[in-house]
Order: C-alpha cells, then structure tokens, then sequence
C-alpha cells in the first residue's frame, strides 16, 4: 500500500502543480483532503504528513491567507497527528513569515505560531 500511495501522491501533486498555475486552489485541497482521509485511514504516517504539509504549502503559494492560516491551525493542532508533522508545519510557517513582506498577513501568522 505504501507504494501505491507514494505513486498516487506524486502524481496528484503534479495535477495540482498546473491546476495551481490555473489558480484552482479549491479544486487542489478537495484532492488533497480525500489523499489525506485515505492515509489517514491506513496509517501511513510518512505520506499523510507529505499531504498534509503540501495542503499548507499550495494555500502559501496561492497567496489565500485565511486558508493558509486555517490549514496550519487545523493540522498543527490535530492531537491524533505525529509530533513531526506538526514540527514541519511549525517550521514551513517560520519560512513563510521569513518571506512575507505584508505586515498585517505576517503578524497574523505570528500569532498563529505563538499559539
């Protein structure tokens, strides 16, 4: 199964790219969040935080704020997800306020890791 998701995964990142590129961002998480169920559902820690952490980054790229700051909320938090993912949230956030030059959007974020 671990094969299978890792082929599946690849490939829907590689969609998302050119739907993002069509500024599609809804249309990439609902295929992200039924990957996300999915590996979940059998456990595979490794591919559910490369989803999970892709579902923030496309948000970033996108430049959708409140979805951003929604999804970073949501599975950092998240007390059935691994300490890793969290920490990878923690740090892509710590990134992005690094590049960020709004400073509404960067002090939104600031909170959103003080949390």
């Amino acid at each position: 199964m671990e094969n299978n998701c890792s082929i599946l995964i690849d490939q829907t990142l590689k969609e998302c790219d050119e739907l993002l590129r069509d500024g599609k961002i809804h249309e990439i998480l609902h295929r992200l969040y039924t990957i996300e169920d999915e590996t979940r559902i059998v456990r595979d820690v490794i591919a559910n935080g490369k989803i999970i952490l892709s579902i923030v980054q496309y948000c970033y790229k996108a430049q959708q704020w409140n979805l951003f700051a929604k999804h970073v909320i949501r599975y950092s938090q998240m007390s059935n997800q691994s300490q890793q993912i969290e920490m990878k949230i923690v740090q892509y956030l710590k990134s992005c306020i690094e590049e960020i030059n709004d400073v509404k959007i960067k002090i939104k974020l600031i909170e959103i890791l003080q949390k």
